[in-house]
Parts: C-alpha cells; structure tokens; sequence
C-alpha cells in the first residue's frame, strides 16, 4: 500500500482518513448494537428476586439462620447487583443470578431451637460433671457451633434438628460429680456391710 502512494502528493493521507473514518464508524455501530442488546434485556426477574433477599435482609435477622445459608444469601444478592450494573449483560446472566437469588432464599435454614440449646449448655460447667457425661454434650455443642457460626456450612434443617435433640439429650444425660462420688461411696459402705455379714 505504501509503495502504491505517489510520494508529494495527498492520495495516501485521503484514503488513510477514509479508512479510519469508516473504520471508526463500524466501531461506533458495534457499541451502540451492544448497548441495544444489554438494554432489550429482561431484568424483571433478576429485580424481583432482589427485591425479595433484600426484604428478607431488612425483616430478619442473620442469627435467625444458620450462617452458611445466610452468607449464600448475602453473596446472591451482591452478585445480581453488580450483574445489573455491569453494561454488557446477557439474559443468561440475569436468568443465572435470579436463579441463584430464588435457590438461596428457598435454602434459608432456620436456627429454630438449636440456639437456645446452645446457650442453656453453655451455661453449664464442665468441672461440674463426669468425664463420660460430659462427653457426648462437648462433642454435639461443637457441631452445632459450627453449623450456627460457620458460614461456609451447608448444614440442612434436618442437621439442626438432629443437633437441637442431641444437645437436649446429653443435658438430660449429665452427671453431677457429687452424686457420683455418693454413688461411690453407697457402693462402698454396701460393700463393707456385706462383708461384715459373710
């Protein structure tokens, strides 16, 4: 193409602006085709499903869920927000985020019971109890802490029913160390008596 232009003289610079003039107007018509398309997009979904998490946001507290579930809410929410202000979205994308908005709040698992278990135990003393009674306590508060606090649980409804009557269970189940130690020395006093029988 260089070679072609006439040295001196101005039909080189003519065809180079034309060229870039049209090469501009192409561009010009692609963006503003894409503009159309982002906005012929149906967002009414995505917006409606916003709406709902926010209300939910704004009605209920965090610690009414278990954190997991409520975190998957949280995320749902700031991720079709910033969809919707992104210029170049697809109706995939906002069918995508409005889906992951509806799963989430449909998966809200409530802590029901399971926090008040929580609580009543850990007002107890461990000192106060046998080693083998306490056990089965310890290891059910530890889970259920877990599923309570941890938001990278995926515990279900199910989970925290099965904890709350496992917490509920072991606390009924605890052995004071003074009625053990009565125990044992019940056990002893029989024992001598019956010795003194023979």
């Amino acid at each position: 193409f260089y070679r072609c232009a006439n040295k001196g003289s101005t039909s080189w610079y003519r065809i180079h602006v034309a060229s870039q003039t049209t090469a501009d107007a192409i561009s010009a018509v692609f963006e503003k085709a894409a503009i159309t398309i982002a906005l012929t997009v149906d967002e009414t979904p995505l917006r409606a499903a916003l709406e709902k998490g926010k209300i939910q946001q704004r009605i209920h507290k965090a610690d009414e869920y278990t954190a997991g579930s409520w975190q998957r809410l949280t995320d749902a929410i700031t991720e079709g927000e910033t969809a919707l202000e992104g210029g170049n979205r697809t109706e995939e994308d906002v069918t995508t985020k409005a889906s992951a908005l509806t799963e989430a709040l449909s998966g809200l698992v409530s802590i029901g019971g399971l926090g008040t278990a929580i609580a009543t135990a850990e007002k107890l003393v461990e000192t106060d109890y046998t080693t083998t009674s306490w056990e089965p306590l310890k290891k059910a508060l530890t889970e259920a802490k877990k599923v309570k606090d941890d938001t990278t649980s995926t515990a279900t409804s199910e989970d925290v029913t099965r904890l709350t009557t496992a917490i509920t269970e072991a606390i009924e189940g605890l052995v004071s160390k003074g009625v053990e130690t009565a125990l044992a020395e019940l056990t002893t006093a029989v024992a001598s008596a019956s010795a003194l029988v023979e």
